[in-house]
């Protein structure tokens, strides 16, 4: 599959064998824990002298890994949103197109990962306390988070709320029995009137030349954005975990190199002084 399939053609990187290890020592981790597979695990890590395991690639830091949103980019994607809630499409508004825009203004606003809002409850909020007691089923560390909700996104959920019919958030296709599984549709045709998508051209059925446009940001780059951005405000590290939901620290300091311009702040008071 690695040599003929996804990730035929991809540079080999000491990241990339570092990331099929983990993936294989979790496979094998799995079986043994189904009695699938007995002995030990063949793709256990090896220990710090080297032995006893498969030994692992040292990593340097990743510069320029993530897209980081500028001010101008986040306002263009505001209006962009404003603009896709109000438009004409010729026929009624579906349950499930109504508020499909809200739901990247809300990853804009908090940062969380796109089905964690997609999914979303009603029941799951307090909008008076301002808390969101996200369940486990739908965080990536499969353990329930408290999430502390900006005045901004308690402004949008308010709005949303007057209007809402159902248990979900983002009702899906067939009404209110599940949630939308995807925001692909909106997000590319609010990137395009941002100015963030590219322009290309398909074949249609008839022959006919047909314009698409393919975003040039990531739905997933609005969740760096947000961390960036309170990195660079001043915010510790530790803050910038908890509200994007870390479990353990050394997810978070991947963001420490954007802490440079507080510490220079910080170091330049003394020197002027």
């Amino acid at each position: 599959w690695v040599n003929g399939g996804r990730h035929e053609g991809k540079k080999r990187t000491p990241i990339r064998a570092n990331r099929v290890h983990s993936l294989v020592r979790s496979m094998f981790t799995k079986a043994i824990n189904w009695g699938m597979y007995e002995g030990r695990n063949p793709a256990r890590q090896a220990k710090r002298d080297g032995a006893d395991g498969v030994k692992r690639f040292v990593e340097e830091e990743r510069q320029g890994w993530q897209t980081q949103l500028s001010d101008e980019q986040f306002a263009a994607l505001d209006r962009a949103i404003t603009y896709y809630n109000g438009r004409d499409i010729g026929r009624p508004i579906l349950d499930c197109e109504r508020d499909s825009g809200e739901a990247i203004r809300l990853l804009i606003l908090n940062g969380s990962r796109m089905m964690e809002i997609v999914a979303a409850r009603w029941d799951e909020f307090d909008l008076k306390r301002g808390l969101w007691f996200r369940p486990s089923r739908r965080n990536k560390n499969k353990k329930p988070e408290r999430v502390v909700l900006s005045d901004a996104t308690l402004i949008v959920l308010r709005r949303m709320k007057e209007r809402a019919s159902g248990p979900y958030l983002f009702p899906g296709r067939f009404g209110q029995e599940a949630p939308r599984t995807t925001i692909r549709r909106p997000w590319v045709q609010i990137c395009h009137v941002a100015g963030l998508a590219e322009e290309y051209t398909i074949v249609g059925r008839r022959g006919k030349p047909l314009k698409r446009y393919r975003p040039l940001v990531r739905i997933h780059d609005l969740r760096h954005s947000y961390a960036s951005w309170l990195v660079n405000h001043g915010t510790p590290l530790e803050q910038v975990g908890k509200l994007l939901g870390h479990v353990d620290p050394k997810t978070t300091k991947r963001y420490a190199h954007l802490a440079d311009a507080t510490l220079r702040n910080a170091t330049n008071t003394f020197g002027a002084a």
